[in-house]
């Protein structure tokens, strides 16, 4: 944990009754999910008996994730680790998509909205995401590289220490996160998947560093309310 931000290092042990009790927790989801999975099913064979399946847009996702004790977090969504920020996305609409498909690209939950408004014909200019219709489609060229993640601190928080305001920059294989406390992480996410290994001060990734410290500034504004990207440029 020595390379970690300060609120992470702050975070104690879960201990065996912090484990229980998230395994507990789990459970529960678990249950949760199952019950979720039967709206699911029952909604594709009314579609199915009244021969809409075929013409029907199906969107299956989730507003976030959370963390279940990973990185000493329990029970928490607000951090930028992969637990947190990574949910599924399922499309299936047989108008426009031939076969089933898996695809790697970044996309957003901001990308729904625009999405939904194009297959319904009409569009959403004020939207901050972008319509995955083309991805559907086909693989278009001058797909975005990277998503901006931020949060706001604000609130009491179960964590012992709460997570600062922070902006981040998550692209195909690497994400960068800057800290109003004016600390950074830096993960290699093919090497390091569960992002173990903070490498903000590793010199093989120096070059990736100062390029994702250039698109955060670019992308991060305007930033959160107590949050400034001034002191980046000051880093070593």
């Amino acid at each position: 944990m020595s390379d970690k931000p300060w609120w992470l290092r702050a975070q104690p042990r879960l201990g065996e009754t912090g484990r229980a009790a998230l395994t507990a927790f789990q459970r529960r989801q678990y249950a949760s999910l199952a019950a979720v999975d039967a709206f699911v099913r029952d909604i594709l064979d009314t579609l199915r008996r009244n021969d809409r399946l075929g013409d029907t847009a199906i969107i299956f996702t989730s507003d976030n994730g959370l963390l279940w004790g990973e990185h000493r977090i329990p029970r928490a969504k607000w951090a930028a680790y992969e637990e947190s920020i990574r949910v599924p996305l399922v499309v299936r609409y047989d108008a426009i998509l031939e076969r089933p498909r898996r695809d790697s690209r970044l996309v957003a939950n901001i990308d729904l909205a625009p999405t939904i408004a194009e297959l319904g014909g009409t569009r959403a200019p004020e939207a901050d995401g972008r319509s995955l219709v083309p991805l559907l489609k086909s693989s278009p060229t001058g797909w975005r590289r990277s998503i901006l993640v931020e949060h706001l601190l604000s609130g009491p928080t179960r964590l012992s220490a709460p997570i600062p305001t922070y902006c981040s920059v998550r692209t195909i294989n690497l994400k960068y996160v800057a800290y109003s406390t004016h600390e950074e992480e830096l993960y290699d996410l093919e090497r390091d998947p569960y992002e173990l290994d903070n490498r903000p001060s590793h010199p093989a990734y120096r070059g990736r560093l100062l390029a994702l410290r250039e698109r955060l500034k670019a992308m991060c504004a305007p930033a959160p309310p107590g949050f400034t990207t001034a002191w980046i440029s000051t880093r070593p």
